[in-house]
């Protein structure tokens, strides 16, 4: 499943009126699992907003599973009391837990000076990088450097289905408008919408559109007197962990890939 964070943006980006004539008619937005059935009048028009079929995508998760690949800059820092030869403590640490892990830490003063450590574990409530033990425990202020290495994105690809349902009823006031009249505007403006807006709030997470569907049969899921449209997009979305190795080959060697029948080789 997607995150929260990206579908709260979705949820925001999404029109929040649609115009018929001369009139901007205020339009509902609701999570499906969450609507009182049936709605009330003064909800219409309202988009229902639903995700279904989160899959796999097999076509277009690489088997090694690397995903991207990017090179980091040599990082600075110094000790804080407290550490040990296994150990370093750096209040200033504040990235989120197992981010260093495979990093090089490299001493540039102090005891450990021009020794170089794999780190083995990042704890971010304790800021603790953990790593092979250095000759001696890093005193306070010796300063140190994560040295420039590759970070890999491992995962896989993966496909839900974002679907939006618009309900309209009549309108007479300001002035009237059928209800037919109402859903097509918002469905085409749905369709600009999964085309110009969509993609700029996908891209802040990796992910990105793959496909839509329009659906017309909805008029018996809420009513006579209510008319209903729909439109299914298709977004593509990556599952991801980092590595930081200093080569492809430690990376396919370190990583174990499983087969479409779950064996590991």
């Amino acid at each position: 499943m997607i995150t929260k964070e990206m579908q709260i943006e979705i949820f925001k980006s999404l029109p929040t009126s649609v115009t018929v004539g001369a009139d901007m008619l205020t339009i509902t937005k609701e999570y499906s699992k969450r609507l009182a059935v049936p709605p009330a009048p003064e909800k219409y028009p309202l988009i229902l907003i639903d995700y279904f079929a989160d899959t796999k995508d097999v076509r277009n998760s690489p088997i090694n599973k690397i995903l991207s690949q990017k090179l980091t800059p040599a990082i600075e820092g110094a000790a804080d009391a407290g550490c040990a030869t296994t150990y370093t403590i750096d209040a200033d640490r504040t990235e989120e837990d197992d981010y260093w892990n495979g990093a090089t830490i490299r001493y540039t003063s102090g005891a450990n000076a021009g020794q170089r450590r794999l780190v083995t574990d990042f704890i971010a409530s304790e800021h603790k990088i953990v790593h092979e033990a250095f000759d001696s425990a890093p005193a306070e202020g010796d300063t140190y450097v994560f040295e420039q290495d590759w970070v890999w994105g491992m995962g896989k690809r993966k496909r839900i289905t974002l679907s939006l349902q618009c309900h309209a009823i009549d309108v007479t006031s300001p002035s009237y408008h059928h209800r037919n009249d109402i859903v097509n505007q918002m469905l085409m403006d749905l369709e600009i919408w999964a085309m110009r807006d969509l993609p700029a709030v996908l891209r802040k997470f990796g992910a990105c559109v793959v496909g839509e569907n329009p659906i017309s049969e909805l008029g018996l899921v809420m009513g006579e007197s209510i008319a209903s449209q729909g439109l299914d997009i298709i977004l593509q979305y990556p599952v991801m962990y980092s590595v930081h190795a200093g080569t492809i080959e430690e990376v396919e060697h370190t990583t174990k890939l499983i087969d479409e029948e779950g064996n590991e080789y």
